[in-house]
């Protein structure tokens, strides 16, 4: 299982590890979980005894997305408003899964490469016309 490891005395750099096992029960006092990670270390960056931050990543797939920001929530309901061919808006209803990291996971109501309005909800109208911005 692959992690990120993050050490506090390097800001902004990521080392790469895997997972090479784990305790089998949860400390109630910590609520932390013993594991044991094998990190590549061969420039001695990492001092023995040193705070770690691990991310664990695991069941990750690769899916359809949106940020947040373009996500309207009625009720029940999710919905986007897709940018047509002619600049036109069109509200469409979505079905959503996972959030993660300022992203929505879309499992149904868009394809890829799929135009839509990413922030700013509130100044556009169903049915009016855009002048899209692409990044």
């Amino acid at each position: 299982m692959p992690v990120d490891v993050k050490f506090s005395g390097l800001k902004n750099k990521l080392f790469s590890g895997k997972v090479e096992g784990y305790s089998s029960r949860i400390s109630a006092d910590t609520r932390s979980l013993l594991t044991r990670i094998r990190i590549n270390n061969k420039d001695y960056e990492l001092i023995p005894g040193s705070l770690l931050e691990v991310s664990v990543k695991f069941n990750e797939r690769n899916s359809l997305s949106v940020p947040d920001t373009s996500v309207m929530l009625e009720g029940e309901s999710s919905f986007v408003y897709r940018v047509l061919d002619d600049n036109s808006l069109e509200k469409i209803q979505i079905q959503i899964g996972n959030r993660d990291e300022g992203f929505i996971e879309v499992i149904s109501g868009l394809n890829e490469g799929d135009l839509i309005v990413a922030e700013g909800l509130k100044k556009v109208n169903p049915k009016g016309k855009i002048k899209p911005i692409k990044k």
